[in-house]
């Protein structure tokens, strides 16, 4: 079995062109097969909520490439929620994640990324 690649983004929406760049990363990943882990922590946890609008600031929304995630395969998603909890997430299957599940992943992951 294939270790996975490990994207976390820690960036909101409205802090410039990471959330796009790292999903446009991720979704080229996946499209060669690589096995997809994905953390959202800290601010980044803001990249799920449904109402975001970051066109209003001139940034590319990502809200559409979030929902492409299934379709390539991206299944396992984790949420830092201990302080941003998301009432309406894009991504109702997210699983929360602590600081030492963090670090299991990172400790396990073939390629760490962060966004």
């Amino acid at each position: 079995m294939q270790k996975p690649w490990l994207f976390i983004f820690t960036h909101s929406p409205f802090d410039g062109r990471q959330a796009k760049e790292g999903l446009d990363v991720l979704l080229a990943t996946a499209a060669f097969d690589q096995p997809i882990q994905l953390v959202f922590w800290g601010n980044g946890v803001y990249q799920l909520h449904k109402h975001n609008q970051p066109e209003q600031f001139g940034l590319a929304p990502v809200n559409k490439q979030l929902a492409a995630l299934p379709m390539y395969g991206v299944d396992e998603i984790y949420v830092d929620n201990s302080k941003h909890p998301v009432a309406e997430s894009t991504l109702p299957d997210a699983r929360a994640l602590d600081k030492d599940g963090l670090q299991a992943l990172i400790q396990s992951a073939l390629q760490v990324l962060v966004f």
